[in-house]
C-alpha cells in the first residue's frame, strides 16, 4: 500500500527530520518551527515548557496547522493516535495573529478545542475529545474487549512477560533484557529486580504479541481513524484528518500475523555494515549490552520492526480504500518523526544525526494535481511541511513558518534565487531543567544568566549539515573539544569514514573546503530564521552558555585552518543545478562562497564572466569585494536563457581577481592572484522540462507522459524510490485548495527513562535519551519512550481533505532484502 501510494504521487529521497527526537520533531512538523524557535527541544518539555520563562513564551506564541485551517480557514480537524507535542496546541487561540498570547493552559481549554474529536468509545459507538495519551486510549480499548471476554490480559503463558506500552503479554526475543536475564514468567522490569537503568527502558521489550492483530495499537489506531474518515467523507466541511501510529516505536511487539513471515525469512534479513563506532563523537550500546553485536540477535529483532511496519502498511490500505474516489480531492502525506538505528554503530532508537535516525520517508500524493512516480532528489525537511500544506490549501497568505512550500520542488521550478535552497539542516538541544531543581525564571534581557538546565550542550553534535552528497555534524561551542563529523554519502553511504574528527589536521584541502561550505551555509540559514526573538544570536536562547549560535559557529575552528577559499576550489567548477521553466526562460541561481580562516584580509578587486556563453550568465556582486578571518561571503550566479540547451557543456568562466595580506585592504602593493572557476550545467532534458512544466495562467494546460518506473536495487531506502528526476507533477497551477491532504510520517525508536523504585545516577555520555518513565506507562504512555508512532491526517476545504500520516522510529534506509 505505501509502495501504492509512493507511485501515486512525489517521493522525496532526501528527507529529513528537524530533529531525531519524538516531540521536537512532532511540534516542528505541526508548526513548522525550528526546535529554537517552539522550544520543544527536550520530550519532558510538552508538560514541563511552563517552568522558565524562555521556554514558556515560545511555547505559547506557537501557531499550529490547526490554528491556522480551523480558525482561519474553516476546516474541520480531527487527530486519532500519538499526539507528543504540547497541550496548549490542542486549543485555539482568542488572537491567532497575537505571537505573545501567553493565556496559560487552563484559559486555553476553556476557548473551544481546535481538534474535533481524537478518541472513539467502542462500546457505545461515539467520538469524543480528551486530552489524553495514546497509551491510555489503547489500554481503554484494551479493557473494553477484556470485559466482553473476547481478551484476558491475565492468561499469561510460562516464558512470557508482560509489555510495558499495552500490559498484555508477549514472548521475548534473545535481546529482550528479561529474556537475557532469563527472568521468571511476569517479571515487572524495574531496577529493584536486578536490571540497569539502561535494560528497563522499552526499547528492552522486544517480542511477539500474545493476541492477535486486530488487537494492536496500530489496529486500533487505523481502526479509529478510519470510522473517522467514513464519516468524514460523507460531510460537507473541509477536513484535516491526522492518523498518528505508535509504531514501529518500542516496545517492539508485533502480532504474529505480520511476523510470521519476516520471523521464517529472518536469516536473509538486512544487516548492519558495522556495531562498532569509530572516530565518532557518538556512543552506542554494544559496551553496555554485547548482544547488540550479535548478527542473528539483530535479525530477530529487525524481523520484529519490518513486522510493525507492514501493520501499518496494512492500516493505510483501509484508510485509502475508505478514501475512495475523494482520493481526486484530498493531498495525503506520508511521513515518520524520525527514524531508528536498529543496531547501525551499535546504536538502538534515534538520537544521533547518522542517516538511519535523521533520514526519513516522505510522501506526497494529491492524483491530478501531483504527477505520479514524481522523484524529488533536493533535500529537504519536516520544517517545510507547514507551508507545503497552506500552500496546496490556498493559505499560503497564513504561513509565518520557518520553512518553504515543497510544490516548488514537485513542479520542477526551483530557483534558488535567494539562497541556497538544495541544503537541508538538523538540530539537536536534548536539555531541559532538571527534575527537581529549584531553577530560576529566566531574565528575558539577561544575556548570560544560567538557570541550570541538566546538561552541557555539546555532550553530542548540535547542527547536521547535508549539501549534494557530503554531510557536516558540527558541535555548537567554538571552544568545545568534542569532534565534528564529516561523510561522503557517495562514497562511504553507511558513513563509516569520518573525515574530520582524529583526521580534522590532516585532512585533504577538499574536505576542508566542503566543512568550511557547509559551515556557511549553516550560517547563513540561522542568520535568515534568526528573527525578533534572535533564537540564534542571542546567549539567552541557550541560557548563558556560549556567545549564540551564530557567533559560536563563526568562531569554531576545530579543523586545520586554510587561506582564501571558494566553495568551486576542489574542482574549480560550480555547477548549475535543474533548471526552472518560467514561462518565458529557463533560470537557475547558484551561490559562490569565498572565505579564509587565517588572519588575513581578502579584497576581490574583479570578478567577471569569459567564454562565447558568457552571456546566459550574470552575477549579483560588484567588486571590491573585502573580507577577513571566518567571514563568509557569497555571490549569486545566475542562468537565464530562452532557449534549451543541448547536452553540449556550456563555455562560461567566472574569473575572480583577489589579493591576500594583513595589509591588503589598507592600498599596499600586493600580487594579485587569479581564480577562474568554470561554470557547468546539470545535465538535464530542458525541452521536457519546459513542456511538462505548468504553463502560463493563459496557455491550455499541457502534461508530460507520466515518467517510466525504474525497480529499487539494493538502494538504502525504506520506501522505495520509484519514477524519474525532475518530472513536473502538475497540469495547472490550482489556485483553490486540494480536496484533501494526508501525511504520514513514521516514527524513529526512542528510549524511554526507567521505571526507578531506586534512583541510579548514570554518566552523560552512556545516557541514551528518554521519553519518560516507564513506570508511568500502564497510566500515561504519553511520554513513553521507545516507541514511536505514525500519523494520518486528511483536511477539506476549497479542497476536500487533508489527510496526514505520521509514524514513528521508521527509518527511509532500511532495504528490503526479500
Amino acid at each position: 500500500n505505501l509502495d501504492k501510494l509512493l507511485q501515486s504521487g512525489a517521493y522525496f529521497e532526501n528527507a529529513y527530520c528537524q530533529c531525531a527526537v519524538c516531540a521536537p520533531a512532532r511540534t516542528t512538523i505541526r508548526t513548522g518551527t525550528t526546535i529554537e524557535r517552539h522550544g520543544i527541544q527536550h520530550n519532558d518539555l510538552i508538560k514541563e515548557y511552563t517552568t522558565t520563562k524562555w521556554f514558556s513564551e515560545r511555547v505559547q506564541s506557537l501557531v499550529s496547522l490547526d490554528h491556522v485551517l480551523v480558525q482561519q480557514q474553516g476546516y474541520l480537524s480531527e487527530y486519532y493516535g500519538k499526539w507528543h507535542i504540547p497541550d496548549v496546541l490542542l486549543y485555539s487561540k482568542h488572537d491567532i495573529n497575537n505571537n505573545n498570547n501567553n493565556s496559560t493552559q487552563q484559559q486555553q481549554q476553556q476557548n473551544n478545542n481546535l481538534i474535533h474529536y481524537n478518541d472513539y468509545n467502542y462500546q457505545r459507538d461515539e467520538f469524543f475529545f480528551m486530552d489524553d495519551s495514546d497509551g491510555r486510549k489503547n489500554q481503554r480499548y484494551l479493557e473494553h474487549f477484556d470485559e466482553m471476554g473476547l481478551i484476558d490480559r491475565d492468561n499469561i503463558q510460562e516464558g512470557q512477560q508482560y509489555d510495558t506500552y499495552t500490559g498484555y503479554p508477549y514472548t521475548p526475543i534473545q535481546l529482550d533484557s528479561r529474556a537475557r536475564h532469563q527472568s521468571p514468567t511476569g517479571t515487572p522490569l524495574t531496577t529493584n529486580r536486578g536490571f540497569e537503568v539502561y535494560e528497563v527502558t522499552q526499547s528492552n521489550v522486544l517480542g511477539q504479541f500474545a493476541l492477535s492483530e486486530q488487537y494492536t495499537p496500530s489496529h486500533f489506531t487505523g481502526d479509529v481513524a478510519n470510522k473517522a474518515l467514513e464519516r468524514l467523507t460523507k460531510q460537507s466541511d473541509p477536513f484535516f484528518l491526522t492518523v498518528s501510529f505508535h509504531n514501529p516505536h518500542p516496545p517492539m511487539t508485533p502480532a504474529n500475523k505480520h511476523l510470521e513471515y519476516y520471523w521464517n525469512n529472518r536469516d536473509q534479513l538486512a544487516l548492519p555494515r558495522t556495531t562498532s563506532l569509530n572516530n565518532s563523537a557518538y556512543f552506542n550500546i554494544v559496551g553496555k549490552i554485547p548482544d547488540y553485536g550479535d548478527s542473528s540477535k539483530l535479525q530477530e529483532w529487525t524481523a520484529l520492526y519490518y513486522a510493525l511496519i507492514e501493520e501499518i502498511d496494512e492500516e493505510i490500505g483501509v484508510l485509502l480504500q475508505t478514501l475512495g474516489d475523494q482520493v481526486n480531492n484530498t493531498l495525503v502525506i506520508f511521513t515518520s518523526d524520525h527514524g531508528e538505528m536498529l543496531g547501525a554503530h551499535g546504536k538502538r532508537e534515534k538520537n544521533t544525526f547518522y542517516e538511519e535516525s535523521s533520514k526519513v520517508p516522505l510522501i506526497l500524493s494529491w492524483p491530478g494535481k501531483i504527477r505520479p512516480n514524481t522523484k524529488v532528489e533536493e533535500k529537504v525537511s519536516h520544517l517545510d511541511l507547514f507551508a507545503t500544506i497552506l500552500d496546496y490549501a490556498g493559505a499560503s497568505h497564513l504561513d509565518d513558518s520557518d520553512g518553504m512550500s515543497l510544490r516548488r520542488f514537485i513542479e520542477a521550478r526551483p530557483t534558488n534565487v535567494d539562497f541556497d535552497e538544495d541544503v537541508v539542516f538538523a538540530e539537536w538541544d536534548f536539555r531541559k531543567p532538571p527534575s527537581g531543581f529549584g531553577y530560576k525564571q529566566l531574565d528575558a534581557n539577561s544575556e548570560t544568566e544560567d538557570v541550570g538546565l541538566d546538561r552541557e550542550i555539546d555532550d553530542r553534535p548540535a547542527f547536521l549539515i547535508r549539501k549534494g552528497n557530503k554531510k557536516l555534524m558540527m558541535q555548537k561551542l567554538a571552544d568545545s573539544t568534542e569532534m565534528d563529523m564529516m561523510f561522503d554519502l557517495e562514497k562511504d553511504p553507511f558513513e563509516l569514514n569520518n573525515l574530520l574528527g582524529v583526521n580534522a589536521m590532516i585532512a585533504s584541502d577538499a574536505t576542508i573546503v566542503q566543512a568550511e561550505h557547509m559551515r556557511c551555509l549553516l550560517l547563513d540559514w540561522m542568520t535568515r530564521l534568526d528573527g525578533e526573538k534572535r533564537y540564534y544570536s542571542n546567549p539567552a536562547a541557550n541560557y548563558g552558555q556560549g556567545q549564540g549560535d551564530i557567533t559560536e559557529i563563526r568562531n569554531r575552528q576545530q579543523w586545520k585552518s586554510i587561506g582564501f577559499w571558494t566553495c568551486a576550489s576542489d574542482t574549480n567548477t560550480l555547477e548549475m543545478g535543474r533548471v526552472a521553466w518560467t514561462g518565458n526562460e529557463f533560470v537557475r541561481h547558484e551561490w559562490l562562497y569565498l572565505g579564509t580562516r587565517l588572519e588575513e584580509t581578502i579584497v576581490v578587486s574583479s570578478i567577471s564572466l569569459t567564454g562565447a556563453d558568457a552571456g546566459l550568465f550574470s552575477v549579483n556582486e560588484s567588486p571590491p569585494i573585502q573580507f577577513h578571518q571566518n567571514a563568509c561571503v557569497k555571490i549569486r550566479v545566475s542562468f537565464a536563457s530562452p532557449l534549451s540547451l543541448s547536452t553540449t557543456p556550456v563555455d562560461a568562466s567566472l574569473v575572480l581577481v583577489w589579493t591576500a595580506g594583513s595589509d591588503a585592504g589598507a592600498g599596499a602593493a600586493v600580487t594579485p592572484t587569479t581564480t577562474t572557476i568554470r561554470l557547468t550545467m546539470k545535465d538535464y532534458d530542458f525541452d521536457a522540462q519546459r513542456l511538462g512544466y505548468p504553463p502560463p495562467p493563459t496557455a491550455a494546460p499541457t502534461v508530460s507522459p507520466a515518467p517510466t518506473v525504474t525497480p529499487v536495487t539494493d538502494s538504502p531506502t525504506m520506501v522505495p524510490s520509484s519514477g524519474t528526476t525532475s518530472t513536473p507533477v502538475s497540469d495547472s497551477t490550482p489556485s483553490s485548495q486540494p480536496a484533501g491532504f494526508a501525511l504520514v510520517p513514521p516514527d524513529t525508536t526512542n528510549e524511554s527513562s526507567p521505571s526507578n523504585e531506586t534512583t541510579t545516577a548514570t554518566p552523560k555520555e552512556d545516557v541514551e535519551e528518554q521519553d519518560g518513565d516507564i513506570s508511568d506507562c500502564l497510566d500515561d504512555c504519553s511520554n513513553a519512550g521507545g516507541l514511536r508512532s505514525s500519523s494520518l491526517t486528511a483536511t477539506r476545504g476549497n479542497v476536500v481533505g487533508v489527510l496526514v500520516v505520521i509514524v514513528a522510529f521508521v527509518q527511509s534506509l532500511l532495504p528490503f532484502y526479500l
